[in-house]
């Protein structure tokens, strides 16, 4: 299950978010690949900015992903701002305690080189290109990546949601 909504948030939150991602607010820290026994610059997969569900943002995320996806949030494991650079593909999957993912794309332009591809049998067998404000909830045990095109940074946005429901 995939699902893409685009324009999720309304113009005045949108660009709240955008502003309070790059603000001095907002606190940053190294985000390593599973299984990383050295943590070190080398081996991360870029920065995050955690935030919790019941949170001012949190609740506002609920709040659309009920209204334009008619998915109710219950339960989250854990909720993010990242900023990463593009250098790598990374097919995974997601933490065992996600059921779904709400990802949002906040800051990257808009490229189709630069989204998100999902895949089976390790083969690319969707691509979402980025464009800002464009959100999209999939199954977690979905295989997925960020695509890589150049050497860039953007920033997005992710709920990983333990508990929910389509109404």
């Amino acid at each position: 299950m995939i699902t893409i909504i685009d324009n999720f948030l309304d113009e005045k939150d949108f660009n709240d978010l955008k502003a309070f991602s790059k603000s001095n607010k907002v606190r940053y820290t190294p985000q390593f690949f599973d299984g990383t026994i050295e943590k070190k610059k080398e081996t991360t997969f870029g920065l995050r900015y955690n935030f919790l569900i019941d949170s001012e943002l949190g609740e506002c995320l609920s709040k659309k992903c009920l209204e334009k996806f008619k998915y109710k949030i219950v339960k989250t494991h854990e909720c993010g701002i990242d900023k990463r650079k593009l250098t790598m593909y990374q097919p995974h999957t997601d933490d065992k305690n996600s059921k779904m993912n709400l990802y949002l794309q906040i800051e990257g332009g808009t490229k189709l080189n630069h989204g998100l591809g999902f895949y089976t049998d390790n083969n690319l067998d969707t691509h979402i290109g980025f464009k800002e404000n464009r959100a999209v909830l999939f199954d977690s045990n979905l295989l997925h990546s960020p695509l890589v095109d150049e050497e860039v940074w953007r920033t997005t946005l992710t709920v990983f949601i333990t508990e929910g429901y389509f109404i």
